[in-house]
């Protein structure tokens, strides 16, 4: 499934920033790892899982802002939003 990047006329670090407190009202840990798969050390974005009932996001943390913005948008899109207030931003760049 294709991710939606981040708009480029956002800074990207200010973005993230958004997305990690928007994660936190979600109850999702956030852990940024170095990532490698296999031993032909292929690189993987990271994923959402769920662990002893808690909801960890793995990123990769050689990915640029712009690319982590994109593994926890594609993330927090599998959530119920509704409940939570989501700067209007990051709720636009959620809803697309």
């Amino acid at each position: 499934m294709p991710h939606q990047s981040v708009p480029a006329a956002k800074d990207p670090e200010t973005i993230l920033r958004l997305l990690e407190q928007t994660a936190l009202k979600l109850e999702i840990t956030i852990r940024f790892e170095p990532i490698s798969v296999g031993d032909d050390q292929s690189v993987s974005t990271g994923g959402l899982c769920r662990l002893r009932g808690k909801n960890i996001l793995f990123i990769n943390d050689n990915l640029t802002a712009g690319q982590k913005c994109t593994v926890i948008s594609s993330a927090l899109k599998k959530f119920d939003l509704d409940k939570i207030f989501i700067p209007p931003v990051i709720r636009d760049l959620l809803v697309t």
